[in-house]
């Protein structure tokens, strides 16, 4: 396995694993990726399909997971590569850094292992305690080689993985990029540019075992909080969001919210209004959400009747823009799929396409009359107004009156934290609907995190990417079920007995998308409900000062 290696003599420096994961959403956009052979500057080689098991192995009382390592043995025909890893800590987008030991093993006997660092490692963690199976992960790989010119540059991985703990198993799809000796971070980052931006893949923050221990309803420890680093001499650096300190006015620091995402929607403005750019659209879409968020937040401090007519122009907006934006991931994953049929079947999508496509310019023209619309003025003079306003704290003569953000959080978080927990009372067999509003109890929860990020600790950043992957698991069910239905709508309507072959292999992927993709979520609610994250989630709020 490619990675930064050690000295041969015993040196503090470890093996550093360096790769990038991302989530690959359906059937059809791993089919697409596979049909690919250039992505940017780098060239792809063919790569062939292999069948992988993967044992995940501890001792009875958890030895390993208590010091965050994962032990896996990788069964690949008659070889037997024992693998032991640290987990990472907080991946830094997609990318994951972790040290990682292999070496080739007969059994699980650790006597019998030939002599060396991982030998070593494995028995200083195990003691005398046998070893064990924990869980276990299959996937069938297509790995290949990513190259610019003769320089090899990554391993790349496109993974069909079956996660056990739920019935039927959970099938979910993944990618992988690890960086070959030749590689460096310059060409990673690249590459995950590539992939973020051209088919929109979001990053995986979990690795397979981190998922794979949710489904059997084991939780992972926490990192260890690292130590406040001191300031650079002579630096003040800008903060990385709008500036909140905990000492700041809950509705001081609703302003610096406001602020930094109102600049975010007219900067997108002009090329959402096109309806050209699909990023923009969804740019300003994530803006207008953050600030209805942000005013839900700052209500009580404000006016009684001034935060109601914002929210409603804001879901206004925000209902146009969804609108083109979800024609535009319907028309993408379609022709994703289209393109991986039977060349004899790929017209049976055209009907489709073109229906969608028609909805689609209509839905440009509604952005572009609510765009143009005396509202959207309004509602931009409004913030603007709110913004500029002075800050006048309460009058704490007579009585104190909690308004600072220390004072605050927390009562702001626990009530978004404990809409997401009212789930469980459905969660045995929940409905699309009800999946469908639990995302949106997990996106308030999210976005109140990140209203409140700046003053929470570091752990708070793994907290809000527990809750994206809640989100967008839920997003793809969404998605493919909304997808499901208008195909349905069309079929009804199409003038083919028996119905197209094309299109019905694309209802059949849809419908296995809305099943796995339940699964997904429903073992990500699972996480963020564990007694462990939500002791998570009291420290990160005990940790503001």
């Amino acid at each position: 396995m490619p990675k930064e290696r050690m000295p041969k003599e015993p040196g503090p420096v470890e093996p550093v694993e360096i790769e990038a994961k991302f989530v690959i959403p359906d059937a059809a956009t791993l089919a697409r990726l596979r049909q690919r052979s250039r992505f940017g500057p780098y060239r792809a080689g063919k790569g062939a399909p292999v069948t992988v098991h993967d044992r995940y192995l501890d001792t009875a009382d958890h030895r390993f997971l208590a010091q965050r390592y994962a032990l896996r043995l990788r069964e690949t025909g008659t070889t037997r590569l024992l693998t032991l890893k640290r987990l990472a800590d907080d991946p830094d987008g997609a990318v994951h850094r972790r040290a990682e030991y292999q070496a080739e093993v007969p059994g699980l006997e650790i006597a019998k292992w030939p002599k060396g660092e991982v030998r070593r490692r494995v028995k200083a963690i195990a003691g005398s305690a046998p070893l064990v199976d924990l869980v276990a992960v299959d996937q069938t790989r297509t790995v290949a080689i990513l190259a610019d010119g003769e320089r090899a540059v990554a391993e790349w991985s496109l993974d069909v993985v079956t996660l056990p703990g739920a019935d039927p198993p959970a099938e979910v799809y993944e990618m992988e990029i690890e960086l070959l000796p030749d590689g460096t971070a310059a060409d990673l980052t690249r590459l995950c540019t590539v992939f973020a931006d051209t088919y929109h893949l979001a990053p995986q923050p979990l690795s397979k075992f981190e998922r794979a221990l949710r489904l059997a309803g084991l939780d992972v420890p926490a990192p260890p909080a690292p130590p406040a680093a001191a300031p650079a001499a002579g630096a003040d650096a800008p903060p990385a969001g709008p500036g909140i300190g905990p000492a700041d006015s809950i509705l001081g620091a609703g302003r610096k919210v406001l602020r930094l995402q109102l600049d975010a929607l007219r900067s997108q403005a002009k090329a959402a209004r096109r309806a050209e750019d699909p990023g923009a659209v969804h740019k300003m879409r994530v803006a207008t959400r953050r600030l209805r968020a942000a005013l839900v937040i700052i209500a009580p401090a404000l006016p009684g009747r001034q935060v109601k007519p914002l929210r409603r122009r804001l879901r206004d907006v925000a209902r146009a823009l969804g609108a083109v934006r979800d024609l535009d991931v319907l028309i993408a994953q379609a022709y994703a799929f289209r393109a991986i049929l039977p060349e004899a079947e790929q017209p049976d999508l055209d009907g489709l396409l073109v229906d969608w496509q028609a909805a689609r310019q209509e839905a440009g023209r509604q952005l572009r009359h609510r765009l143009d619309a005396p509202g959207y003025k309004q509602l931009k003079a409004d913030l603007k107004a709110i913004i500029a306003a002075p800050d006048r704290p309460p009058d704490q003569r007579a009585a104190a009156s909690p308004y600072q953000v220390r004072h605050v959080a927390g009562s702001m978080i626990w009530p978004a934290y404990a809409a997401v927990q009212a789930y469980a009372e459905v969660m045995a067999a929940p409905t699309i609907a009800q999946l469908h509003a639990l995302r949106i109890a997990g996106k308030k929860l999210r976005y109140t995190l990140e209203f409140f990020q700046e003053v929470l600790p570091a752990d708070a950043a793994a907290l809000i990417a527990d809750v994206t992957a809640l989100q967008d698991q839920i997003g793809a069910l969404h998605d493919a079920d909304v997808a499901a239905g208008l195909i349905r709508t069309h079929l009804a309507g199409a003038d083919h007995d028996p119905p197209a072959a094309g299109l019905m292999a694309y209802l059949t992927d849809r419908d296995d998308t809305v099943r796995t993709a339940g699964v997904s979520g429903a073992a990500a609610w699972a996480h963020l409900t564990s007694p462990a994250w939500r002791a998570r989630l009291a420290a990160a709020i005990a940790g503001i000062e």
